[in-house]
């Protein structure tokens, strides 16, 4: 595919093509199997089938944040920003959590717990702002047991 063929697509479609070589960078950047941790062989797709859905994450967050700029952050108000922001966090951060889970050994609990805290509380947290926004930009509809 030519760059001339990715300037003749709709900006969505160009969104996809970026994110899916983001995908593709991501999976093959780092080695999917961690290394200092020996695996058995029955367990090594599923490190692999991890590997491509954290790799799939990075080029959805490329994808939204290409598609959703305009909507999100060049006409949206301070909150639309934030959760734009978050969502992109949130979608990508899979990636390096997997990649450094591959990085350590599991009997260095300190560096584990920086990991979990970090990738587990993270997400949780941006999640939440993106909840709340959800909640708020709803249409308020009165209840007849209200009335």
């Amino acid at each position: 595919m030519s760059v001339t063929a990715i300037k003749q697509m709709a900006p969505s479609n160009q969104a996809l093509v970026f994110g899916s070589v983001a995908a593709a960078v991501a999976f093959l950047a780092i080695p999917l199997v961690p290394t200092p941790l020996e695996l058995p062989g029955s367990l090594t797709w599923a490190f692999i089938a991890f590997g491509i859905v954290e790799s799939l994450g990075v080029g959805a967050a490329v994808v939204f944040a290409i598609d959703g700029w305009q909507q999100f952050w060049r006409h949206g108000g301070r909150w639309d920003q934030v959760v734009y922001g978050a969502i992109i966090v949130a979608l990508g951060s899979w990636w390096p959590h997997g990649r450094a889970h591959a990085a350590i050994t599991h009997d260095d609990w300190g560096r584990l717990a920086i990991i979990e805290a970090l990738f587990h509380v993270l997400p949780i947290a941006l999640l939440t702002v993106v909840a709340l926004w959800v909640i708020a930009s709803l249409p308020r509809h009165r209840d007849q047991r209200d009335a």
